[in-house]
């Protein structure tokens, strides 16, 4: 005999497989945060008036598919001892979007002070103290410009209907156009790397990907004459991968990221770039940290930077025993000073 609970499932349960596979669209609603970066910098520091506020520039804050203006607003506040300093600092936003902005450090020169707090609503100035040794630090360096960084998140439901899952084919135009690369088909410009190892591509591609190839091409530049391109900084199987990427966006290699993103960098291949950032940052471990912070700080990229510098905060008792943190205390004391300096203030 079947009980009255067991009944109730099997019946729920044919229910549901009969809606699933009878259903012709589908609604889909789901939160996403939106992530923003802004570096504000405040140029001849020395001579802001004491007591008065300054706008930062007006800069845009992307949500979903439309963007909106925002400005940052502050406030010096000095006193006639000059042994205490306030930054007092707000957002002015002309919408009703409800931000969660974190000013994530304020930097003067080579040194940084780590004033991480959190600014939820635009009607009041939040202040930021500097401790004495923090403002004598200040005055002793040259650079007279105050630099605020700010990670801005926007929490927004998204909503959007679409229709049943359709199962692609295995054929796509990433696998045809690796095919086009491989076999050479219609190539119309070569690329020599450091070594003399040729390369065959196409122009179009190239330049549809990469607006350094569209000019090149574009301009009565020589290799537009010859179709011949000398690479001499970049090694084949470099060159090989950046070609594959070009043509498929497939995945790289992990362990050629650091080499990939030199030559992202020098033909602006954006997307490449990323994924060779997201790669350095996901496999960092103690012994490569120090690495990768002076591989950001090389290529001035601000967000590797400061994902390096939190796995070191959050490791540096490991780090501080390794080879690698040696090495560096001799080769480059200035960053081992930085490093030092914010594990002591984040610890006071």
């Amino acid at each position: 005999m079947t009980s009255k609970n067991q009944g109730r499932n099997s019946s729920n349960g044919s229910d549901i497989s009969q809606i699933v596979s009878g259903i012709d669209t589908r609604g889909v609603t789901f939160l996403k945060t939106f992530h923003n970066r802004f570096l504000w910098e405040i140029k001849n520091w020395s001579q802001w008036d004491n007591g008065g506020n300054i706008d930062s520039p007006a800069f845009n804050v992307f949500v979903g598919n439309f963007g909106c203006t925002w400005k940052m607003q502050a406030i010096k506040k000095w006193n006639s001892q000059g042994n205490t300093a306030t930054i007092s600092v707000k957002y002015i936003c002309g919408n009703n979007i409800q931000p969660q902005i974190k000013i994530a450090g304020i930097k003067c020169g080579q040194v940084e002070f780590s004033k991480e707090k959190l600014i939820n609503t635009s009607d009041k100035y939040y202040d930021f103290e500097l401790k004495p040794q923090e403002i004598e630090m200040i005055h002793s360096i040259t650079t007279d410009t105050i630099q605020i960084l700010l990670d801005i998140n926007i929490k927004r439901p998204q909503q959007t209907v679409v229709a049943p899952i359709v199962v692609p084919t295995q054929s796509s135009i990433a696998n045809d156009l690796a095919r086009i690369l491989a076999s050479k088909d219609f190539s119309d410009v070569t690329l020599i790397a450091n070594g003399g190892a040729e390369f065959r591509a196409h122009k179009l591609i190239l330049c549809s990907r990469s607006e350094v190839f569209a000019a090149m091409f574009r301009n009565n530049f020589k290799e537009n004459k010859t179709n011949r391109i000398e690479i001499d900084d970049i090694d084949a199987e470099v060159l090989e991968e950046m070609l594959n990427f070009i043509y498929t966006d497939k995945e790289i290699p992990k362990e050629m990221a650091n080499a990939l993103y030199y030559a992202a960098n020098k033909y602006q291949l954006l997307d490449l770039q990323i994924m060779c950032e997201n790669i350095l940052t996901n496999t960092m471990d103690v012994t490569t940290v120090l690495d990768i912070l002076l591989f950001a700080e090389q290529n001035a990229n601000e967000r590797l930077k400061t994902n390096a510098l939190d796995y070191i905060m959050k490791n540096v008792k490991d780090i501080m025993a390794t080879t690698e943190w040696k090495e560096l205390q001799k080769t480059n004391p200035i960053i081992c000073h930085n490093i030092l300096f914010r594990t002591v203030y984040e610890n006071l």
